[in-house]
C-alpha cells in the first residue's frame, strides 16, 4: 500500500481568528468548513466541535493546543484543546 501516514503534530498558541466557510463538494453534497488561524498559519476543520473551541479560546484570549497533520490541502485540524500558557508566557506580577 503506498498510502503514506502523515504524522500528527501540534503547536501550542492563540488564536487570532476562526472562520467559517460553506460551499459545495464536486458531488454537489453542501459542506461547511472552518479556518482557525494563530498569526500566520491556518488550520482547516470540518468539526464545528473544534471550531467552538477554537472561538472560546480566542474570544477569552486563552492559549489552545492544535494538533494536525500537513496534507496537499494545507493543514488539516485533527484536534484541539485549551491550555495553559506555555512557561515562558507566564509574568510573576
Amino acid at each position: 500500500a503506498g498510502i503514506q501516514e502523515e504524522a500528527v503534530q501540534k503547536v501550542i498558541s492563540r488564536i487570532s481568528d476562526v472562520r467559517k466557510q460553506t460551499g459545495k463538494t464536486k458531488a454537489g453534497k453542501d459542506f461547511t468548513k472552518y479556518i482557525i488561524k494563530n498569526g500566520n498559519a491556518e488550520y482547516s476543520t470540518f468539526s464545528e466541535s473544534n471550531a467552538k473551541i477554537a472561538k472560546e479560546a480566542k474570544d477569552s484570549d486563552m492559549w489552545a493546543e492544535i494538533h494536525y497533520k500537513q496534507t496537499q490541502y494545507g493543514n488539516d485540524l485533527t484536534a484541539i484543546c485549551l491550555v495553559d500558557p506555555p512557561p515562558e508566557e507566564v509574568q510573576e506580577g
